[in-house]
């Protein structure tokens, strides 16, 4: 600091120190002043530094995705290519989990980043953010009765087995509970983990 103060005084031709001899023993006013601004610009110099540092840390550190395995199936992994490619030095892990799981995950601070199905309650201590948004289909095999119907209704799909998502599939939930608010169970005989799986058990 005094070197600092020592390159003004002989820049500004202001007396800035008092002089005992050729001994420096503090400052003058006029000093003690500047000295109070010179420490105020190194203090943010600092800090500027410090924030440029996080930044450009931040693309050579870690990113934690978690998700279920629809999402991590289907878009995530064409989505994470192009993410690597932007930031290379950036290190980005994938973890494949059912969503109460992710949700435990985000909350613990051992994931960075969900992409789920949205959940039936929404967890306070987590943001959710939309999109993309999802509707249920029946997808019946060509040379099935269903087809020769031209309206199909909750009790005619009682009738047949159901191939859908896994039981803590948002997905899941939301055909179970069709089901149950008339009264009935629904007829849910095989369980998968994606769209595609289930797409290549009709086919087979």
């Amino acid at each position: 600091m005094s070197r600092q103060l020592q390159a003004l005084a002989d820049e500004l031709g202001v007396d800035l120190f008092t002089h005992h001899g050729k001994r420096l023993i503090g400052l003058t006013e006029p000093g003690q002043e500047i000295a109070v601004l010179v420490a105020r610009v190194i203090q943010d110099v600092q800090r500027i530094e410090e924030v440029a540092d996080s930044h450009v840390n931040a693309e050579r550190g870690g990113l934690v995705v978690v998700a279920t395995r629809h999402a991590a199936s289907t878009r995530l992994r064409d989505t994470m290519m192009r993410f690597c490619e932007a930031m290379p030095a950036l290190n980005v892990r994938v973890f494949e989990e059912e969503p109460r799981s992710a949700s435990a995950m985000l909350r613990a601070g051992d994931a960075d980043i969900g992409i789920l199905s949205e959940p039936s309650e929404h967890d306070p201590e987590l943001l959710y953010f939309p999109i993309e948004t999802w509707r249920l289909l029946l997808v019946v095999p060509k040379d099935r009765p269903l087809n020769d119907r031209t309206e199909i209704s909750l009790e005619i799909l009682a009738r047949y087995q159901i191939c859908s998502y896994e039981r803590t599939a948002h997905s899941r939930r939301i055909v179970e509970d069709a089901f149950r608010a008339v009264g009935m169970e629904a007829p849910i005989a095989h369980a998968l983990g994606s769209c595609a799986m289930i797409a290549n058990a009709l086919s087979a």
